[in-house]
């Protein structure tokens, strides 16, 4: 559960952030331009979140065996210490 709070978080800012920028600009010439900047800076700044984030919950420093699957490795494969 303690994943999922960051995620809604997260999410629940750049959508709003995403949703809601493109309303609070002022009119003028650029302002098709300037609420596209926004949105396509929400998804950007969301999306390189959401892959950093993913990707740290599975690190990759390998899996964890239980003891007994370690035992038949060594069994089978032979020890790689040498007295």
């Amino acid at each position: 559960m303690s994943a999922w709070i960051p995620f809604i978080i997260v999410t629940a800012f750049w959508a709003v952030f995403g949703a809601g920028g493109p309303f609070l600009v002022p009119s003028g010439v650029n302002r098709g331009i300037i609420q596209t900047m926004i949105v396509l800076t929400a998804v950007c700044c969301y999306m390189f979140w959401l892959i950093v984030y993913l990707h740290q919950l599975n690190p990759l420093i390998g899996p964890q065996l239980p003891v007994k699957t370690i035992f038949w490795i060594q069994q089978k494969w032979g020890s790689a210490v040498h007295n």
